[in-house]
């Protein structure tokens, strides 16, 4: 568990994020009941680094991601479309046995989820059902927020092969 100065810093990072990046009343209704469970944030956490993997092996994919997240910043279900439309990247949720969807829902959910444990935390929020359940969820998995290591190492690599691309 990280520290809960730590928590307190990620989840504004997080719920500022949230803010600039999407309406939430719209994404409170796209959400609907969705509700995070441990298994689906497993998948799509592999999803996450099969796609990182796979765009550091792959320059073409790389750009054509990169092109969709630039003209997507900011749409939750931005990138779904661009998955899966893409073979390599429909076949990495295959592998992960996940829904393209699912997995824009567990993001979004997820960035709702740390602005309303803010919330909790600082005693203003009232929150039900799916709300509830997803910031119970993120307090008990505070992880999610961050990368895993595999991540961040798979991150670098990419960073790495782009800068190398460059020169």
């Amino acid at each position: 568990m990280i520290g809960r100065i730590s928590l307190v810093l990620l989840l504004f990072s997080a719920v500022s994020a949230a803010g600039q990046s999407h309406n939430l009343p719209r994404v409170d209704q796209q959400l609907g009941d969705f509700v995070i469970t441990e298994s689906l944030a497993l998948q799509c956490r592999g999803v996450q680094l099969a796609i990182l993997q796979a765009r550091s092996l792959d320059l073409p994919l790389d750009r054509y991601l990169l092109r969709w997240e630039f003209t997507n910043r900011g749409d939750p279900f931005g990138m779904a479309l661009p998955y899966q439309n893409e073979p390599k990247v429909e076949a990495i949720f295959e592998q992960q046995n996940v829904g393209v969807g699912d997995c824009m829902f567990f993001q979004t959910a997820l960035s709702r989820a740390a602005a309303d444990l803010l919330e909790l935390q600082l005693g203003h929020a009232k929150l039900k059902g799916a709300r509830l359940a997803n910031a119970r969820f993120l307090a008990t998995h505070d992880y999610m927020l961050q990368p895993t290591v595999e991540m961040r190492a798979a991150q670098e690599v990419l960073v790495r092969d782009r800068q190398q691309r460059v020169r």
